[in-house]
């Protein structure tokens, strides 16, 4: 029998995560989720938005990017230059944040209206905001979650900056789990070769 593996991932990418861990078999993986922000640090306490196991096993890794800040003490972590490198790669992330991408996934896209309201942002000042900052959004699409058109168009009229979206797959995330789960646990993996 397998033993239960537990990951800690950012709740902005906790479908891609799910699916990903669902198409690969690795039933024995559980996932914790934290609340960070892609722009600031961690909001909230380990495990805070929806741990899968008992509230006194620590997640064995907690995957995030520069928003962590340092580890939780009694958690592993892998430090990402950025969550999306998950999905897209290091050098798509980087040659798409060069040309002025605001990279978004779908889960950020339904919470866009609360972020907006929390930062007390007008329209008007969205406007102003994004167009220093960026040339277009892109949502990063895995497969994992619905992207809903209207949302997208709301989003694009609140912002006055474009949308495109880029379908990625779970792929490059799926490999990727793999791999570690490869190099962490010693028995053999569900559908691994002996």
């Amino acid at each position: 029998m397998t033993a239960t593996v537990f990951l800690e991932v950012c709740a902005y990418f906790e479908p891609e995560f799910r699916a990903a861990l669902r198409e690969e078999g690795l039933s024995h993986v559980r996932l914790a989720t934290f609340r960070g922000g892609c722009d600031d640090r961690v909001r909230g306490a380990p495990g805070a938005t929806g741990h899968d196991g008992p509230a006194s096993t620590p997640p064995a890794l907690r995957i995030a990017g520069h928003c962590m800040g340092r580890p939780f003490c009694r958690s592993r972590s892998l430090n990402l230059e950025s969550c999306f490198d998950l999905l897209l790669g290091p050098d798509s992330v980087a040659r798409h944040l060069a040309e002025g991408a605001h990279l978004l996934t779908p889960s950020m896209l339904r919470e866009w209206r609360s972020h907006a309201a929390a930062l007390g942002l007008a329209p008007a000042d969205a406007r102003a905001f994004f167009a220093e900052s960026c040339t277009r959004m892109l949502l990063v699409d895995g497969g994992a979650a619905p992207v809903l058109q209207t949302e997208l168009a709301a989003y694009s009229a609140f912002t006055g900056v474009p949308v495109a979206v880029v379908s990625t797959g779970l792929v490059r995330l799926r490999r990727y789990l793999r791999q570690w789960l490869a190099m962490e646990c010693p028995a053999p993996l569900p559908g691994s070769a002996p």
